[in-house]
């Protein structure tokens, strides 16, 4: 039981996870993978975030 709704995305993860499992694979080992390409895109979308703020600032800041 969750505390609060899953979001899309993590409902699929846990999916791909019960998958795992019903294919009798090492899930801890396959969730560790998955949680690294997780923290990759993760990075990515943080950088992709930080730039587009940083492109937007100065029209946020005119509507001010």
């Amino acid at each position: 039981e969750f505390g609060e709704p899953l979001s899309p995305h993590s409902v699929k993860y846990l999916y791909i996870i019960l998958s795992l499992l019903k294919e009798g694979k090492d899930i801890i080992k396959e969730a560790e993978e998955k949680i690294e390409e997780w923290k990759e895109r993760n990075d990515e979308w943080e950088k992709i975030l930080k730039a587009l703020k940083s492109a937007l600032t100065p029209f946020i800041l005119e509507d001010i």
